[in-house]
């Protein structure tokens, strides 16, 4: 089962990229760190824990899918911020589970 970021976006079917690009509508570049949270939290994400820096909110969960079974494939982002605190990328990376 994909996971989904807002209904339209899955996971298991998407490239990083056009993860980022769903990401980017959710929280735009100049979106705050305090909004971004906000949005990390109204979503659920981060239920696992995820890493806070000064510029940044890193390592992120936000998915996972099977592939292939019985192995699955972790969705994480990165917001990275300016020294105003201001969103200026969003990095997303898919990490596979092996043996």
């Amino acid at each position: 089962m994909a996971t989904s970021i807002t209904g339209c976006v899955t996971f298991r079917f998407s490239s990083e990229a056009n993860i980022r690009e769903a990401f980017l509508k959710r929280t735009p570049v100049g979106t705050s760190l305090e909004d971004v949270e906000k949005f990390i939290e109204s979503k659920g994400y981060g239920t696992h824990g995820y890493n806070k820096y000064e510029n940044e909110i890193g390592s992120v969960r936000v998915g996972k899918y099977v592939s292939p079974f019985p192995f699955y494939t972790y969705v994480y982002v990165t917001w990275v911020f300016d020294k105003e605190l201001k969103l200026v990328n969003i990095v997303v990376v898919k990490e596979a589970d092996t043996l």
